[in-house]
């Protein structure tokens, strides 16, 4: 059997969930109608034992199927057998709940693709026919040509409908990676417009702590850059007298601020003074002017 398609790890959770989920509510509405049904016609036990079975297929399929890399198109064949136990449950040939097997097949198609719903299908009419032909035989014509008319109608707009959304999931997928590449290559070119900076250029986490130094920034300063990155920005720059206490708090920046006169002792003999603009990244908005005073 060749391999059938499942969604990458954290797409094929999500999507295993929304399957069993509709999967239940199908099985719970179906099954629903053999309360319709004359009494001499429904055996309880039969039902009971295909109901059962159909869940435990399904929760299989749930657990085991997105960590499977072959062998999980089983699944597509293995949900039809509870639903021929369930014909047989409820009166055998022209029971209504082989509407389980025309609704077996998009489901199927959702967690493996447009291979999921062949299978779907080709097990769907195999096992009936196997069913009418040996159990319930003899076979009778109108409910077996009603049921091939229905399955190859709703295996054909299945294919269809999967067909698109694979098609979407596919442009997601080239937009998401051309996105990826595109801010890879903005980051490369903003680093390299910082490493030629002759200013200072120190980026500062939410936290306080220096994310990274530009090198005009490590020969100002003198600091060591793999030693400084993740430390307190106060540890590398020391601040000194002259530190704008209305402008920056704690270890952190409050707010943004443009044109703040600094005066920073990142060694015991040196003093640098100068003007630094304060940039939010968060929640970008224009910078006003640090009203303070010196100490």
């Amino acid at each position: 059997m060749r391999d059938f398609h499942i969604p990458r790890s954290d797409e094929a959770r999500s999507l295993s969930e929304l399957v069993l989920g509709l999967r239940f509510l199908v099985l719970a509405a179906i099954t629903g109608a053999a309360a319709f049904l004359p009494n001499g016609r429904v055996d309880l036990l039969w039902l009971v034992i295909g109901i059962v079975t159909a869940v435990a297929v399904a929760l299989l399929q749930h657990v085991l199927a997105p960590r499977m890399r072959r062998g999980a198109g089983v699944f597509a064949l293995a949900h039809a057998a509870p639903w021929t136990v369930l014909i047989y449950a409820t009166g055998g040939q022209g029971s209504p709940l082989a509407l389980g097997y025309l609704l077996e097949m998009p489901l199927s198609g959702a967690l493996l693709s447009r291979r999921g719903v062949i299978g779907a299908a080709l097990a769907s009419l195999a096992f009936y026919l196997g069913y009418a032909c040996t159990i319930g035989r003899p076979l009778r014509i109108a409910p077996a040509a009603l049921l091939l008319a229905l399955v190859a109608v709703c295996a054909l707009i299945s294919w269809r409908v999967v067909a698109m959304l694979e098609r979407q999931r596919t442009g997601n997928e080239a937009s998401k990676v051309a996105l990826t590449s595109r801010g890879d290559a903005l980051a490369d070119e903003l680093q390299r417009l910082g490493d030629s900076l002759d200013d200072a250029l120190v980026t500062i986490d939410g936290a306080g702590r220096i994310a990274s130094i530009n090198p005009s920034g490590i020969a100002l300063l003198g600091v060591d850059p793999g030693a400084a990155t993740g430390k307190p920005w106060q540890e590398a720059a020391q601040p000194g007298p002259g530190f704008v206490r209305a402008t920056l708090r704690g270890s952190g920046f409050r707010r943004p601020a443009a044109r703040v006169t600094m005066v920073l002792s990142p060694r015991p003999s040196s003093m640098l003074t100068g003007r630094a603009t304060i940039v939010d990244g968060d929640e970008p908005r224009r910078p006003t002017d640090a009203a303070c005073c010196s100490t």
